[in-house]
């Protein structure tokens, strides 16, 4: 509900699958005020059957400059984190390609999952997959962190000595 200083409020819905138009890099979605009218004297957000609301971390209205500002830092945040990983990526590749070590294949594959972790955390990915906004986009979020997770964990155990870990911990970390 948008409340303005002329007493007049505006109430919009957001029915699931509709979040695709308004993601916005960072982790937000945008949603578009009309200027000219009354100012705006409050904002009252309610999430139909959210379990916990810490997982919001905040809600703010700014102009369109300072919107336009910080979209803009966040996709070059975003695109010089993708561009290290990728660096990281191909040199990887190139290493495994002459080296055929275990190790670096799992390397590769991590590589890929947090580049992935990161296009879906600052909602980047949304710019290719409008229909994924909202609790999919979540859900992806969730899995990309853990497949991260799991092929960091195969690498370490794959990169150690093959005796500096008992085969019994060996296997508990790759389990």
């Amino acid at each position: 509900v948008i409340k303005r200083a002329d007493g007049s409020t505006e109430q919009r819905v957001m029915r699931p699958g509709e979040a695709g138009r308004h993601w916005a890099p960072g982790g937000f979605l945008a949603f578009e005020m009309e200027a000219g009218r009354a100012p705006v004297t409050g904002l009252h957000l309610g999430v139909h059957r959210l379990i916990d609301y810490g997982t919001m971390r905040k809600i703010r209205a700014v102009p369109d400059a300072t919107f336009d500002r910080d979209r803009t830092l966040w996709v070059a945040l975003v695109a010089g984190f993708a561009g290290i990983v990728c660096a990281t990526l191909i040199l990887t590749l190139f290493l495994y390609a002459g080296l055929r070590q275990g190790f670096l294949r799992q390397h590769a594959l991590w590589s890929v999952a947090i580049l992935a972790y990161g296009l879906c955390w600052s909602n980047l990915v949304f710019a290719a997959f409008p229909a994924l906004a909202g609790s999919w986009g979540v859900r992806l979020n969730l899995w990309t962190a853990g497949a991260s997770a799991m092929f960091a964990t195969w690498f370490l155990a794959e990169f150690l000595e093959p005796d500096a870990l008992p085969t019994a911990l060996k296997r508990m970390l790759i389990a």
